[in-house]
């Protein structure tokens, strides 16, 4: 899939998604890209018998409010009982992460995986 601005994502490299996982304290595993979605970088993570997906956000799309809101809507929908996927928090306690990687800043989280279909109309 096409990628809005490909020059604001994250070249995706093991050592890339490395850095980023050892935010996690996640050491040994494997990943992929997924083509779904424009404007953020996702892949499938795995690492044991656990799977997760990873969001990096695409530069100047989004400030640190900005996700902070959806990550706190994401969360009132899972407090209502609607199944949205957990996010986990990184070695800092927070549910937003951020790095500098090649010189610039990266904004990620880290979600439960959660098996499912793309809505299409």
């Amino acid at each position: 899939m096409y990628k809005l601005e490909p020059q604001n994502q994250l070249l995706i490299t093991k050592k890339s998604i490395a850095k980023i996982l050892g935010a996690y304290a996640i050491s040994d595993f494997s990943f992929e890209p997924i083509s779904e979605g424009i404007a953020n970088m996702s892949l499938i993570i795995e690492s044991g018998v656990k799977k997760y997906m990873l969001r990096v956000y695409a530069q100047g799309r989004k400030t640190d409010e900005d996700i902070a809101f959806e990550i706190s809507f994401q969360d009132y929908l899972r407090t209502r009982g609607i199944p949205v996927p957990a996010i986990y928090p990184n070695t800092e306690g927070k549910e937003l992460s951020i790095l500098e990687i090649n010189g610039k800043r990266w904004q990620f989280i880290l979600m439960q995986f959660v098996e499912g279909k793309s809505v299409t109309k």
